[in-house]
């Protein structure tokens, strides 16, 4: 041992002495070299040894195809009947007591042809290299004149930068078109006519992914449907659905009217009693005919290209059809600042009176 300690610190003037190098601190631009020495020097024309090389810096500082430098430290692989470089892996002490295991896939080719790692490495204090063969480089010399020549380089990757966090928005679409829901039955269903009951039913229409799609009655001829929605994220699901309950819902309550009706009785065919006539009251709320709230996500300065992430999206089928009428107009914006304040949901993008 004290051979391979005398040779692996016999390395050119100005390198580090071996006690002095720490492989414990962890150096971003530490390398490995696998390396054989001495090719052609054996009749066989083999090399003479095989040997790891530990750069605490870069072996080519340089750059290009300048001269690569003596490394810091160097540790003799002892032959033990096959080629070191191998998939079921070697390991070696370094000089300061540091052991290096190394495995390696020999049938990937050069970095410059495969473009793939071929290996990894690792030391005792735990600091993981990924290697890349790139043979044939007169790497160093070792004190007794043989040229070592690359094999394997190792290295650290460098740390990958997280992606730039997603930016997210809120839109906001309501048609222009209004319906008029009339609401006239026993009590039990008047109270689930109620619009705030109306929009919960969305908590009944949620598939998790989706929406069901289902029509719920929320009038003597009229339904609500929650007709295109989808969740890639739920991250603000809820949020969105506090926006129909807690937003939308009130400002279709405050459009709640009583409206006079009559019946003007009936009387049967073939004579007889007559039912008689009478006035009645019922309710009467006045809906958008659709809407919808959208979250999207972009890259930072690339708001043009949004992808969508969760959508719920409501439609009002009734009898009447409708008309050009004023919600929109009256409450959207106070919806908006209601959903923002929420904070459930991400800042405001756009709103949209949709036209007649």
């Amino acid at each position: 041992m004290s051979a391979l300690v005398a040779l692996s610190l016999l390395v050119l003037s100005g390198s580090v002495a071996a006690s002095t190098i720490n492989t414990r601190e962890y150096r971003p631009n530490e390398h490995l070299m696998l390396v054989d020495c001495g090719i052609g020097l054996l009749p066989n024309g083999a090399s003479t040894s095989r040997e790891m090389a530990y750069y605490s810096g870069s072996y080519n500082p340089g750059g290009g195809n300048t001269k690569w430098i003596q490394p810091d430290m160097i540790a003799n692989v002892p032959w033990d009947g096959s080629y070191p470089w191998r998939r079921n892996g070697i390991a070696t002490k370094f000089p300061n007591g540091d052991t290096f295991q190394v495995w390696i896939n020999p049938d990937i080719k050069d970095w410059a042809e495969s473009k793939s790692y071929a290996g990894d490495a690792k030391h005792t204090y735990g600091n993981e290299f990924k290697c890349w063969a790139e043979h044939g480089h007169a790497a160093f010399t070792l004190a007794d004149g043989k040229t070592c020549t690359s094999a394997y380089i190792c290295y650290h990757p460098p740390d990958n930068p997280s992606p730039p966090a997603k930016r997210s928005k809120t839109d906001y679409v309501m048609s222009k078109k209004d319906i008029t829901v009339r609401v006239q039955g026993t009590n039990a269903e008047i109270e689930a006519w109620k619009p705030e009951n109306a929009f919960r039913h969305i908590n009944d229409d949620d598939e998790g992914i989706q929406c069901a799609g289902t029509s719920y009655q929320i009038g003597s001829v009229c339904t609500l449907r929650f007709n295109d929605c989808w969740f890639s994220s739920r991250d603000h699901v809820d949020g969105m659905k506090k926006i129909l309950i807690d937003a939308v819902a009130p400002a279709v309550a405050k459009t709640r009217v009583t409206k006079k009706g009559h019946y003007n009785g009936k009387c049967p065919p073939g004579g007889g009693p007559c039912e008689p006539g009478y006035d009645f009251e019922y309710g009467q709320y006045t809906y958008p005919q659709s809407g919808s709230v959208l979250v999207s996500v972009y890259d930072e300065g690339n708001e043009a290209n949004a992808a969508p992430n969760a959508r719920i999206k409501w439609s009002i089928d009734c009898e009447n059809e409708g008309f050009c009428g004023s919600f929109c107009d009256n409450n959207l914006k106070d919806i908006v600042d209601f959903a923002t304040s929420l904070g459930g949901v991400p800042g405001f993008g756009s709103l949209f009176c949709a036209f007649c």
